[in-house]
């Protein structure tokens, strides 16, 4: 490097670390001015009342994170040898002291967080507010409390509790006190833990591995989601910012320990928030606010300035030294390129075949965003901003059950409880609100989809044929409709499928374990213990006493554990004198009097799946607007959930005819295709009993119904598409038909997709 250019880059460094040393001033003095502000007279009327607590804990949360800075200057490398280090070697930025690091990561996220924000609200997706008191000194005292609160729960306990069991895998043979000392520093910090297991004679690597990745993004995503959940306050925009903020706290948290996870947490909570305080409360003091945001600017170009120069000088001297190392023999280089690109190419291959995954979890990824995004609606606004929820089709009863299990009263006793459970659960941890009514159906829903794609995999061995199956069920709307409500269906068909795998991969125990669970969902469960007792019989004919011994296995455990769910509940909430049989007795009465009077109040099972007369959508919660534009009155449905079919749903013709002809012809030889069995007893068993029902005892039946038999369903239609002449355009074409039907269908519209379907002449 040349004196010139050498000075330039010295002045550089010198002016960055002189705006490091700065914020890091302004970051010390707002704890002091938190004080001030705290004392100044009338600002808030509720100080009165608790002025005392309010003090003593305000103060305990300024000694904490004063302690942290302590901690931060007294980090591995002493502040002084660091700053020498920064100037003199060739490095970016100091990482061995975090206090001179803090202004850089605070400054590099904040930059990154506005831009994010100001791309979603050109998006228009709202990032919403916090959910701060309206009294300003309650609001000042959550900014100050919530970041030490939410890095105990996230960090120290959610990271600390995977790295005190994870750091304590391969040191078997040290003593109880040194394996407990590991588990205890690794809660305060895994990486002071790693270098004691290394001070012992570990080879254990400081480099975070596949495993930490995992748990850091998980908490990660869940500090994000917990936020986005809180009613009336994040709107989706926020899990992106929140994610970003979580995975950097994580890694600070990972690489230096709480402190630096909480001084970075309370930058964004409590320093941020006091600049915005000052400008108001202490107007002699305002000009440190816009100080501090000049100063961040310029230090985070700096920093990115910093980075590039630094990363192309590195870049330069490792050519430079390569073309000298093998200056002598560049010829040999050519072969190595030639290996080199074929690896490359095998690489490609394996990215190749992960392509069904990967746009599996697309797929499931871009149905969730769109559940989350509408987990509010129908909601109403009143004048006073007070903002309720209607509840959509039959949550109302699943709802209120659940509130009067948290009140210790059993009531909705005519169906299992275990759905109930969850939605309770739901309630006690998100609120009694949508996201506390629905988290349990929508991950329920979710994990459906990769089951079909699990279940069609084992049956058929094929990733595109499975793909096709899963994509086909996430985009049929009544799944996404059922599965986004707070009813029992969801739930019910994800312990279905579960056990269907598991009794695939002969794990009948555990799958009779999971039919029970289903069964404690819905009792129609039940039906599927049928089919699968028949396909297993079927397709295991060789070895028939085994199959009857193992389809009683299931039978048992699945009846075991459905009685004795209902015994902990009739126990619990001292129902039916706590005896499970006066329950299932209770349950079969009421569902067998459920009667209709005229056929022509019903929609009947045949007419689900009729393509020549399909019947009228039932709706579940509409929602209807009227506008007049240019004299012409518009109207339109903004929020519409409709139990509505799905075209393809009249495939079962031609699904059941073509596997009931296979099945036929392979009888002869008493060897079944086990995709095409599967099909048939699934379909036969989770269809049939409802015509039974419906025509023989005139008993109540809904549309909705048929999703049960739609996994089956899917899977066959993706099997025999598979085998036409032009398969996978096919298979496309009835994707995006699903596609467009789920586009038509949605239950929750934003008004330009409204005015482009009206446009086209389309139903709104």
């Amino acid at each position: 490097m040349s004196m010139p250019l050498k000075a330039a880059h010295s002045c550089l460094k010198t002016f960055t670390l002189i705006l490091i040393v700065v914020l890091l001033a302004l970051s010390l003095l707002s704890i002091p001015l938190g004080i001030s502000i705290i004392l100044v007279e009338g600002l808030s009327n509720a100080a009165s009342k608790i002025q005392t607590s309010w003090y003593f804990y305000f103060a305990l949360a300024e000694i904490i994170y004063s302690l942290c800075f302590v901690f931060a200057f007294r980090s591995r490398e002493s502040l002084r040898k660091s700053i020498r280090k920064f100037l003199n070697e060739p490095i970016a930025f100091p990482s061995d002291n975090f206090l001179l690091l803090m202004p850089v990561i605070t400054c590099l996220t904040h930059m990154a967080l506005s831009l994010i924000e100001s791309i979603q609200k050109h998006l228009q997706i709202s990032t919403g507010l916090p959910p701060l008191s309206s009294d300003p000194i309650s609001a000042y005292f959550e900014s100050a409390w919530s970041p030490i609160l939410e890095e105990i729960v996230f960090r120290m306990l959610l990271l600390g509790f995977f790295y005190s069991f994870y750091l304590n895998r391969g040191i078997g043979t040290l003593s109880v006190r040194k394996k407990l000392n590991v588990s205890l520093l690794s809660f305060l910090s895994p990486e002071s833990a790693k270098r004691l297991l290394r001070s012992w004679g570990s080879s254990i690597s400081f480099k975070i591995e596949n495993d930490e990745w995992m748990i850091i993004i998980f908490s990660s995503a869940l500090f994000a989601f917990s936020h986005y959940a809180v009613p009336n306050a994040w709107g989706i925009g926020k899990l992106t910012l929140a994610f970003i903020q979580g995975f950097t706290m994580a890694l600070s948290y990972v690489f230096y320990g709480i402190y630096a996870s909480l001084l970075i947490h309370w930058y964004f909570n409590y320093y941020l928030y006091t600049n915005r305080l000052i400008a108001v409360l202490l107007p002699n003091l305002s000009f440190l606010s816009v100080f501090s945001e000049v100063v961040s600017m310029v230090l985070t170009v700096l920093t990115l300035t910093l980075l590039v120069l630094l990363n192309i000088r590195s870049m330069i001297k490792t050519v430079s030294s390569t073309c000298k190392k093998y200056r002598p023999s560049l010829i040999m280089l050519v072969p190595r390129a030639c290996v080199t690109i074929k690896k490359r190419m095998l690489a490609l291959n394996v990215v190749k075949k992960a392509i069904p995954e990967l746009a599996l979890l697309a797929v499931v990824v871009l149905t969730l965003i769109l559940r989350l995004s509408i987990l509010e609606y129908p909601k109403r606004e009143t004048y006073g901003g007070i903002v309720s929820w209607d509840f959509i089709f039959d949550e109302k009863y699943y709802v209120s059950a659940a509130r009067d299990m948290l009140a210790d009263k059993a009531t909705n006793n005519e169906h299992p409880p275990l759905v109930k459970v969850f939605i309770a659960l739901g309630i006690m941890f998100l609120g009694d609100n949508p996201a506390g009514w629905r988290v349990f159906t929508i991950s329920a829903a979710t994990a459906s989809v990769l089951l079909v794609y699990a279940l069609s995999l084992l049956l058929n061995g094929s990733r595109e044929v499975s793909l096709c199956s899963a994509i086909l069920f996430a985009l049929d709307i009544m799944v996404f409709n059922i599965g986004q409500i707070a009813i029992l269906d969801a739930p019910a068909i994800t312990f279905m499928l579960a056990a269907s795998v598991l009794f695939l991969k002969k794990r009948h125990d555990l799958g009779g374990f999971f039919l029970g669970l289903a069964s404690l969902c819905k009792l129609t469960s039940v039906f599927l213990y049928l089919g699968i007792t028949a396909f297993l019989v079927l397709s295991e004919v060789k070895s028939f006493r085994k199959t009857i011994e193992s389809c009683l296995r299931i039978g048992v455990t699945a009846l075991v554990v459905f009685l004795a769910g209902l015994w902990v509940y009739d126990s619990l909430y001292s129902a039916f004198a706590k005896n499970p049989l006066s329950h299932i007795s209770y349950m079969l009465t009421y569902h067998s009097s459920l009667k209709y009077q005229d056929s022509k109040e019903v929609i009947l099972p045949l007419q689900w799946i009729n393509p020549l007369d399909p019947f009228t959508p039932m709706p579940f919660y509409v929602i209807t607007t009227m506008e007049t534009v240019g004299g012409t009155l518009k109207v339109y449905h903004p929020v519409a959930y409709y139990g509505i079919y799905s075209p393809l749903w009249w495939s079962i013709w031609i699904v059941m005819s073509l596997s009931l002809f296979y099945i036929l012809r392979e009888a002869r030889n008493r060897s079944f295709e086990r995709t095409r069995l599967f099909i048939l007893t699934w379909i036969l068993a989770n269809f049939l009993p409802y015509v039974f029902l419906a025509y023989l005892m005139s008993r109540w039946v809904y549309p909705f119904y048929f999703y049960l038999t739609l996994p089956a369903l899917y899977i066959g239609l993706s099997s025999y598409l598979n085998r036409c002449k032009y398969s996978k355009l096919v298979m496309a074409s009835t994707v995006i038909l699903q596609a467009f039907w789920f586009v038509l269908w949605f239950p929750v519209k934003p008004k330009l997709l409204i005015d482009i379907l009206a446009s086209l002449g389309l139903p709104v």
